[in-house]
């Protein structure tokens, strides 16, 4: 069965308090979920206290991401190095399970990745690192994506990928072209439904239509895949409803279920 994670960006777009995020914390818990991605965009960082927030999910038993929209190469190519190190200690103190970035400018023979696996094991080794495609052209690029992780796995980096579905819309890539080239490298998956509305791509919940396409690329996933609800919810009921709707979604592609 499958673990479910929701990010807290699918109930609110603009900085929670302290108090509000502990509040959708315990309700994420209550609704079935495994696991939150805590957003740094909606972080009172001022006041926050990263241990005490990191204390409360872990009271509710729940896995933790730590999702920082910090791009690991700037556009030269060079490493990130202020900001990504800074985003590692923030986690540290919140405890996650993960922390996930965006790639940013990579460049193959530019971008040094033995800096990134240096800030990674001396700020936080006891973390997953997680690469997720987004909504430029240059981080949502199919074909950097995967010459970013081939050059990561050839030197050794052990880092992920963020497979978001529904951002491949933005960057005008197939999702399925980009299931088959970078699946091997998948450990969570985004799930959103997005559409296109006066010259606009909007974000919408999941439909429950049993051949809508989430359900076929989620299906080529193994079971043990990490799959976060990232779209927008509206109440406990609604959260619940989609937390069983993926759990008893079963994959399709036995040979990469190692678990």
């Amino acid at each position: 069965m499958k673990q479910v994670i929701v990010p807290l960006n699918a109930y609110k777009a603009e900085r929670m308090t302290e108090l509000e995020q502990e509040e959708l914390i315990s309700a994420i818990a209550k609704a079935g979920a495994d696991g939150v991605e805590i957003r740094r965009e909606l972080l009172p960082l001022e006041t926050l206290s990263f241990s005490k927030l990191g204390r409360h999910i872990r009271f509710q038993n729940l896995f933790s991401i730590y999702s920082a929209p910090i791009e690991l190469w700037k556009e030269a190519g060079q490493f990130n190095h202020h900001l990504v190190t800074l985003a590692l200690h923030e986690a540290k103190e919140l405890g996650a399970n993960m922390i996930k970035f965006p790639l940013g400018h990579f460049q193959s023979g530019i971008s040094c990745l033995q800096e990134l696996s240096e800030a990674w094991e001396e700020e936080y080794a006891a973390c997953v690192l997680l690469v997720e495609n987004d909504q430029t052209e240059h981080g949502g690029n199919m074909k950097r994506l995967k010459a970013f992780f081939e050059n990561a796995a050839a030197s050794h980096v052990p880092v992920k990928m963020t497979f978001d579905v529904g951002n491949w819309a933005y960057t005008g890539e197939d999702v399925y072209e980009a299931l088959e080239q970078l699946r091997p490298y998948t450990v969570y998956v985004h799930l959103k439904h997005v559409e296109k509305k006066d010259g606009s791509f909007i974000t919408l919940p999941l439909p429950f239509d049993m051949d809508a396409a989430w359900r076929t690329v989620l299906a080529q996933f193994p079971n043990n895949v990490l799959t976060a609800l990232e779209f927008p919810l509206t109440s406990g009921e609604m959260t619940k409803c989609y937390v069983n709707t993926i759990k008893e979604q079963e994959s399709k592609v036995k040979q990469y279920d190692k678990a």
